[in-house]
């Protein structure tokens, strides 16, 4: 793409919401292109990419749902060159209607083959009890506390 078309994407983007493409992207610019255009995406240059986010980024290929919990509402469509939106696209915070605990890696990247992040959230905790559901609290509630629900999922767990 030319300069203009990069910064025409950029300057098109939803506020608040990410831009989706491949991972090793040479078309928009170099790989840190997402930085100087001031473009929130899902792919660039991390140097220190932490591995449970490559595997999250490696799943939506086979889960494009997936991207609606990476709160992405426009992807490129390599066939045409042009962005795509994403209607589904999920706010930035929200909360699921269940979190589901799972007690290994294994379960979790297992969930991500068929997650819908807005029907369901997983909640790696060693020490729960494997394939537990249950509804999450609701935030105004006083007792309520949040903490990183886990480094899989871009949600919150609510406590």
């Amino acid at each position: 793409m030319k300069r203009w078309d990069r910064r025409q994407v950029a300057a098109s983007q939803p506020p608040l919401t990410r831009f989706d493409g491949p991972r090793h992207l040479y078309a928009l610019g170099p790989q840190d292109h997402p930085l100087n255009l001031k473009l929130e995406a899902t792919y660039g240059y991390f140097a220190l990419e932490p591995a449970l986010y490559d595997e999250y980024t490696d799943a939506i290929e086979r889960n494009a749902k997936l991207r609606d919990g990476l709160n992405v509402s426009r992807i490129l469509n390599m066939t045409t060159g042009s962005p795509d939106s994403n209607p589904s696209v999920l706010p930035r915070a929200y909360f699921p209607k269940a979190v589901a605990d799972v007690s290994s890696l294994a379960e979790s990247r297992q969930a991500l083959e068929t997650l819908d992040p807005r029907a369901q959230s997983v909640c790696f905790c060693r020490t729960a009890p494997s394939g537990r559901t249950r509804p999450p609290r609701h935030p105004s509630s006083p007792t309520t506390s949040s903490r990183t629900a886990s480094a899989i999922t871009p949600l919150r767990r609510v406590c």
